[in-house]
C-alpha cells in the first residue's frame, strides 16, 4: 500500500470492491462434479509442436533439432530483479537456442517452431531464509526452509490475479476487505509448525506465547522485501513485483516472491497467527495496513530494549474492532520494518474515518 496520500488517491482510483472475494480466491472443494479427473502430475503440456517430445522423467522438452525457443515464467515478477533486490528491466522471459529445454516446477508459455504452447510442471520448490533475532538481552540466529507445492501457488496466483484484475478495474476497496486476503493452507499450517520448532531451538519459551508472536513477526518482518519502485512508477510498490499500480497478494503469493508491502504481509503474518491458534484482524489507516492480533496477559518489553531496536518513536497500541467498541482487543503488530514487537506501532486515531478507504482500525478475519 502506497505510503503517501498522492500515492493513495492513485491507487484508490483503480480499485474496486471484493465483493465475493474469497470465492474468486480459493475454489469451491464441492463443485457438485464427482467424476473430475485426477489432478495431473509431473509435466503436462499443451499444444506441443509436431515432431516434438517429452522426456516426462526430466522434465524435458526435446525438439527435432536445435530451435530457437522463447520461454516465459508465467509466475515470474513482473520486472527482473538484480543480486540487491532491486527492479530493473520488465520480465520477458528468456530466448534460448537449443535441441532441448528442461522445465522447473512452475508454469511457463513457450514459442518454438512458430508455435506457442503452455508447459506446467508439478512439483515443489524451496525457500530458505535466516536472520538475526533479538532476544531480551541477546542476539540470534534464526533459520527456516520451507517448501511450496507448485500447484497450490499457481492456483493461488491465478486466483488472486483473476480477483486483483476486478479489483483494480472499477470501484473502490475499503478496509473492511482486507480480511479477505488471509488464506491459510498447507504452506502456513507446515511453516507455523516449522517456526515453532525454531523458537525452541533458539532457546524460546514454549510457555511464553508473547515471545513466540513476537518471534513470527520476526520473520515476516526481516525476510520478506519491501518493493521497490520502477521507473516512472516511484508511487506504486507493487509493480516490480505485479505489474499493477496496487494489489493485494495472498500470503502464498508472499512467501513464494518473499516481496510484499504492507497490506501482503500483514496478511501473511495473520495467517501465520491463525495456524498458531489466535484470533486475528487486519488493521488499516490512512496510508498503511498493519496487523492485529487478540492475546491474554500483554506485557510491555523494557524501554532500553525498544530503544535498543530504535522504535522509541512507536507506542503500545491495541483496540477493539470497528463497530464493536468494548469487544475483543487487538494488538497491532507492525510487519514493514525490521524488528518490532507485538503491539508496537506509529500512533493510530481509531475510528476516524480516511479519505478514501474507510474507517481507521481493526477488522477481524474469520475462520
Amino acid at each position: 500500500m502506497q505510503r503517501s496520500l498522492a500515492a493513495i488517491v492513485a491507487a484508490v482510483a483503480a480499485v474496486v470492491v471484493l465483493i465475493a472475494a474469497t470465492a474468486m480466491l480459493t475454489p469451491d472443494p464441492d463443485d457438485g462434479d464427482n467424476d473430475t479427473e485426477p489432478a495431473p502430475s509431473g509435466i503436462v503440456v499443451d499444444g506441443l509442436p509436431d515432431g516434438f517430445v517429452v522426456d516426462e522423467a526430466t522434465n524435458t522438452i526435446i525438439s527435432p533439432a536445435v530451435t530457437e525457443w522463447h520461454v516465459h515464467d508465467d509466475y515470474h515478477t513482473a520486472y527482473n530483479t538484480d543480486r540487491f533486490g532491486g527492479f530493473t528491466t520488465p520480465y520477458v522471459g528468456e530466448d534460448i537456442v537449443a535441441d532441448s529445454v528442461t522445465f522447473e516446477a512452475g508454469g511457463y508459455t513457450v514459442t518454438a517452431s512458430g508455435v506457442t504452447f503452455s508447459v506446467k510442471v508439478y512439483g515443489t520448490v524451496e525457500r530458505s531464509v535466516s536472520w538475526t533475532y533479538s532476544m531480551e538481552g541477546r542476539e540470534v540466529r534464526a533459520s527456516v526452509t520451507y517448501t511450496l507445492d507448485m500447484r497450490d501457488v499457481m492456483d493461488s496466483i491465478d486466483g488472486s490475479r483473476a480477483w486483483n484484475a476486478k479489483m483494480n478495474g472499477n470501484g473502490s476497496a475499503a478496509f473492511s476487505h482486507l480480511p479477505d486476503i488471509v488464506v491459510c493452507d498447507d504452506t502456513t499450517d507446515r511453516l507455523e509448525s516449522q517456526l515453532r520448532q525454531e523458537y525452541l531451538r533458539i532457546g524460546g519459551d514454549p510457555d511464553d506465547g508473547q515471545g513466540y508472536l513476537d518471534f513470527i513477526a520476526s520473520f515476516v518482518q526481516l525476510n520478506v522485501r519491501y518493493p521497490g519502485t520502477v521507473e516512472d512508477r516511484r508511487s506504486q510498490w507493487d509493480y516490480g513485483v505485479y505489474g499493477a499500480a496496487e494489489y493485494w497478494a495472498l500470503p502464498q503469493e508472499t512467501l513464494y516472491h518473499l516481496y510484499g508491502d504492507c497490506e501482503d504481509t500483514s496478511a501473511l503474518l495473520c495467517a501465520l497467527y491463525i495456524e498458531a491458534g489466535y484470533d486475528v484482524a487486519m488493521g488499516g489507516k490512512s496510508g498503511h495496513v498493519f496487523a492485529g492480533v487478540a492475546m491474554d496477559g500483554y506485557r510491555q518489553h523494557s524501554d532500553g530494549f525498544i530503544e535498543g531496536l530504535g522504535i522509541g518513536h512507536m507506542q503500545v497500541t491495541h483496540h477493539s474492532a470497528v463497530g464493536d467498541d468494548g469487544g475483543r482487543e487487538y494488538y497491532a503488530v507492525e510487519t514493514i520494518y525490521d524488528q518490532i514487537p507485538v503491539g508496537y506501532v506509529n500512533w493510530v486515531d481509531f475510528g476516524a474515518e480516511t479519505l478514501y478507504w474507510g474507517t481507521t482500525g481493526f477488522y477481524p478475519v474469520s475462520g
